[in-house]
C-alpha cells in the first residue's frame, strides 16, 4: 500500500465533516468483519459505508483495516481508534442520560 501523508490537525479533522455516522459504521465492521455486514446493521448501502470507511481513512491519513478473505482487520491504528470511540459513544450515552435526569427533575419538582 501506498504511505499517507502526515496525520492532519485537529482543525483541518473537524473542518472534514465528520460525523456519528463514520464512528458507527466503523465500530459495525470492528464487530462484524466486514463492509456488507455493517452496512446492514446501520441501514445503509455497501458503497455507502465503504465511503464512511474511505473518509474516515483520508481524514486521519492512517490506514484503519488490514482486507483480505477472512474480512477486514484492524491495524494497530485501527485498534487506537477503536478505542477512542468506545469513549466518544459511552460519553454520548452518559449525556444523553444526565439530560434525561436533569429533564425528569424539571418535571417532577420537590415539595
Amino acid at each position: 500500500p501506498s504511505e499517507l501523508p502526515p496525520v492532519k490537525g485537529l482543525d483541518a479533522i473537524i473542518n472534514s465533516r465528520l460525523r456519528l455516522k463514520h464512528f458507527e459504521v466503523f465500530r459495525q465492521v470492528c464487530e462484524l468483519h466486514t463492509i456488507r455486514k455493517a452496512a446492514f446493521a446501520t441501514n445503509m448501502t455497501q458503497p455507502a459505508a465503504t465511503k464512511l470507511i474511505q473518509e474516515l481513512e483520508e481524514m486521519f491519513q492512517v490506514v484503519l483495516f488490514h482486507r483480505n478473505r477472512r474480512g477486514m482487520q484492524l491495524t494497530p491504528h485501527g485498534e487506537a481508534l477503536r478505542r477512542h470511540i468506545s469513549i466518544v459513544f459511552s460519553d454520548i450515552a452518559h449525556i444523553s442520560q444526565e439530560f434525561v435526569m436533569s429533564h425528569k427533575a424539571v418535571e417532577e419538582p420537590s415539595g
